[in-house]
């Protein structure tokens, strides 16, 4: 017999499931594009000469903006979060504007796995490992939660009973 799951653990547990599927469905292009680069007789970069390094250029600055930007993006959700009245209503904002957050360092992931296609560089593999590393540095729990929302942890867990 299971029991119900309350609202905090439907919460988060769509929370969670948002912030994973963002991490993998980029992730299985990039797996494919980095074994590509490792096999015994790998194919030769699709870009070559001054276009590629400008191309390199151009792609691991917009994966820097967007890494920059997303932390930036943080004070926006606090601001947001704040401006709700109700605990379902700042949980609501705070799934909503950090999934814009994931959003835009999925930017910085499309950007990594590009180079890596078109040029097959190790450094795009690189970048990807650093927005992985910024990717774990947001991954949504109880506490986190509780201290960007504002909410009381006491008042939060009193919202999660199921009566």
């Amino acid at each position: 017999m299971s029991s119900k799951y309350n609202k905090w653990e439907r919460y988060h547990n769509r929370f969670n499931m948002i912030f994973n599927g963002i991490i993998a469905v980029p992730m299985i292009p990039f797996a494919f594009f980095f074994l590509e680069t490792q096999k015994e007789f790998p194919d030769s970069p699709l870009l070559t000469g001054s276009i590629a390094i400008w191309v390199e250029v151009i792609l691991v600055l917009v994966a820097v903006i967007a890494i920059a930007y997303s932390q930036m993006f943080r004070k926006q959700i606090r601001f947001a979060v704040g401006q709700e009245k109700s605990i379902e209503e700042k949980l609501d904002a705070y799934l909503h504007w950090n999934t814009r957050q994931y959003f835009i360092l999925t930017v910085a992931t499309i950007a990594a796995i590009t180079g890596l296609f078109l040029m097959k560089e190790q450094l795009f593999s690189v970048l990807y490992v650093v927005v992985l590393f910024i990717f774990s540095l947001t991954r949504p729990n109880f506490d986190k939660t509780v201290r960007e929302t504002g909410i009381p942890e006491s008042e939060l867990t009193e919202w999660g009973k199921e009566f």
